[in-house]
């Protein structure tokens, strides 16, 4: 699954269905910007490192199956194409 369809299902799914977490998560993030600005930037920013982490291993695993799979399409015609032919190795 891609990562941002993912993001955008986790965003538009729970956050409409559980509005009162919404809130509460709204609230301590409110809280820990003006009461401990230190603690919410770090934490911030490892998040952001992390997503920006997920991100680059699911858009790198994507392309990597469809290279795989257009190798084994490649393959597979090739051993049609030589395999319509025969081929006479007597001596």
């Amino acid at each position: 699954m891609n990562f941002l369809m993912m993001i955008k299902h986790i965003f538009s799914n729970y956050f409409q269905n559980n509005i009162y977490i919404v809130i509460v998560l709204a609230g301590v993030t409110c809280l820990l910007l003006f009461r401990k600005p230190k603690l919410f930037l770090i934490v911030f920013f490892i998040s952001l490192i992390l997503t920006g982490v997920l991100y680059l291993i699911s858009t790198l695993s994507t392309k990597g199956v469809y290279e795989e799979q257009k190798y084994i399409y490649e393959e597979k015609q090739l051993y049609r194409n030589f395999s319509g032919l025969k081929i006479d190795i007597t001596l």
